[in-house]
């Protein structure tokens, strides 16, 4: 029973983190682990760390490379515009939360 009560309380503790994160996830359709893959950030490690200038670096590169005029793929380059997206919100979530917190 205990036990119950500690899941319980650390579930409400993150509901609210959780919900923002859930959101994002929603809008953009993909979670923070699959656009780190999107834009080979997952070995270069927190999406935090990395920040924005090489996440739009790698967006660039990858973005141009599956350019449809030049034999790409469209659905590819919508993935990658939506991994970026979903980086970006990410960034900006933790921004306004230490923002809040002062």
């Amino acid at each position: 029973m205990e036990a119950y009560k500690n899941v319980s309380a650390s579930a409400a503790a993150n509901a609210g983190k959780n919900k923002a994160m859930d959101a994002a996830t929603r809008n953009t359709g993909m979670t923070i682990d699959e656009a780190e893959l999107i834009l080979n950030l997952k070995k270069a490690g927190d999406v935090h760390a990395v920040g924005r200038e090489e996440i739009m670096k790698r967006y660039d590169h990858l973005f141009k490379a599956n350019d449809p005029a030049d034999g790409g793929s469209f659905y590819l380059q919508s993935k990658i515009v939506r991994a970026k997206e979903r980086l970006e919100m990410e960034l900006d979530q933790v921004a306004n939360e230490s923002t809040t917190k002062q």
